[in-house]
């Protein structure tokens, strides 16, 4: 039932899966007086999926359909594919708190005076401390930093209000940690003399 590459094999427990996703299709498509498997009963279907369940689940439905429509459609059982050209429903980020014990244990891990050490320590502090986002830390580059105010650039609306320092900027050094300050401007500076 699923389009794979010549001599792949899906696990049984895959195989299981799609057919669990295609039969609940066709449970709604009764109940609900869909006639044909097309596009309109999919985009149905997948709507009520996201009014029961988490976006995670509905894209798992999705991906099952997917790969159940490109197998009718290779095995001629469907004209064209239904699905082709349908976008993914969008799985919104959910942060994963991490519990004191989980923090002390990362930052733990991170212990050392090397360069590495250092510089996971600050990124750590820093994620904390601010509450940047991924996309904001990975795009800091040294020429981004203030380094005589020891203000980093952060437009994120996640930021914990009392590190703001003028607009969009906010600062390790008057963060709710001092000590993120210490290890963000210790580990920059150790890069500035190796680089």
């Amino acid at each position: 039932m699923v389009a794979q590459p010549a001599g792949a094999q899906p696990s049984p427990r895959t195989i299981e899966t799609y057919t669990d996703s295609a039969q609940e299709l066709a449970a709604f498509a009764r109940r609900n007086g869909h006639a044909e498997l097309d596009r309109a009963l999919i985009e149905d279907y997948l709507a009520d999926q996201a009014a029961r369940w988490k976006p995670a689940t509905v894209v798992f439905r999705y991906r099952s359909l997917q790969q159940f429509t490109k197998w009718l459609t290779a095995e001629d059982e469907l004209p064209a594919d239904p699905m082709a050209g349908m976008q993914a429903p969008k799985v919104p980020e959910e942060p994963v708190p991490l519990t004191r014990d989980q923090l002390k244990a990362l930052l733990a891990a991170c212990k050392g005076a090397g360069f590495t050490e250092r510089r996971d320590t600050a990124i750590i502090r820093l994620f904390l401390d601010t509450g940047m986002r991924l996309a904001e830390m990975t795009g800091l580059s040294v020429p981004d930093l203030d380094m005589d105010y020891e203000v980093v650039p952060c437009t994120s609306d996640s930021v914990v209000e009392n590190t703001t320092f003028g607009s969009g900027f906010h600062s390790a050094a008057h963060s709710s940690s001092a000590s993120s300050s210490v290890w963000f401007w210790s580990a920059v500076s150790q890069y500035s003399m190796v680089s």
